[in-house]
């Protein structure tokens, strides 16, 4: 079932001073936060009437047939975003401001992923790998004890190394189909729906862009291109307006889904957002189940 959900969302960035509270700053990348989510609106495509032909024995009837049908593997989060920056304390139940900036356009990423219950820890942040469509599949996770952060690796990040890099033994195209229900055949299959490289000018099966632009995870550079990536449509089809890029938690063993934020760019439905992104959810055969998103901010 097609489904496109809007989004309202709050980021409120703590930055910590104090001692106590250092732990938290330095374990996570500065600036993710859980973000606080208000649902506005989910609206899906009609079902299409049938029309008739009638039949008359003893003729041969030739009839094309255009058919459209909603997707039963995808739906869309769009949305508008408001930032709070802050420099507080963090003092529980009563927490002390020293000062705040508001970004009423602010740039930046938003993440979806199923991994945990919505705290920042439940994503390894520290150790994000783009996702590896041909990866072997056998050992998904950090491998530990490794200081080789060498791109095509499983080993934990070397500090000051910045480049991500391609996940080698984790999830391939297969397991992650298989995750949310897909057949490897199916023309809307994640690895059909995302593409590395930057396959751009309908050149894929399905005449859709698939690049982005670069940007950071914490301190993590993500190359322009270098993880699968889609261009979700504008009012006119594929843009640049909305980049996606498929990410992967080797830690958790977890795709994360990862749209840029754009500043009031033109969306879907002539309206203007700040971001649009698809979401795997498995409607097919007799499943009805939801998926569950925790979704996550970090703005600029």
């Amino acid at each position: 079932m097609k489904k496109t959900i809007f989004l309202t969302v709050l980021i409120v960035l703590a930055v910590s001073i104090f001692s106590t509270n250092l732990g938290l700053v330095h374990a996570l990348p500065d600036g993710i936060f859980g973000a606080q989510v208000d649902p506005q609106d989910s609206t899906t495509s009609p079902i299409s009437t049938a029309t008739h032909i009638d039949a008359l024995a003893g003729n041969i009837t030739l009839f094309n047939i255009e058919a459209v049908t909603k997707s039963r593997g995808w739906a869309g989060f769009t949305g508008n975003i408001t930032g709070l920056i802050i420099l507080s304390d963090g003092t529980t139940g009563t927490e002390h401001f020293m000062y705040n900036w508001t970004q009423a356009s602010p740039r930046g990423q938003v993440y979806a992923s199923t991994a945990g219950a919505g705290a920042p820890g439940d994503v390894d942040w520290g150790n994000l790998e783009c996702f590896n469509f041909t990866a072997d599949g056998t050992n998904p996770g950090i491998v530990p004890g490794g200081t080789d952060a060498t791109n095509g690796t499983n080993d934990p990040y070397a500090p000051g190394d910045l480049d991500a890099r391609n996940s080698v033994t984790g999830m391939n195209a297969h397991q992650i189909n298989t995750l949310y229900g897909f057949e490897d055949r199916d023309v809307d299959s994640i690895n059909e729906t995302f593409k590395a490289d930057g396959v751009n000018d309908g050149a894929d099966n399905n005449n859709n862009d698939h690049e982005y632009s670069e940007f950071y995870v914490g301190n993590i550079r993500f190359p322009a291109n270098q993880c699968p990536g889609v261009e979700v449509y504008n009012s006119t089809g594929p843009s640049s307006n909305f980049q996606e890029a498929l990410l992967y938690d080797p830690t958790n063993n977890q795709p994360l889904f990862t749209g840029l934020i754009a500043e009031d760019r033109n969306g879907y439905d002539g309206n203007t957002h700040d971001f649009e992104m698809l979401v795997p959810n498995n409607q097919h055969g007799s499943n009805t189940d939801l998926t569950r998103y925790y979704i996550y901010a970090e703005i600029k």
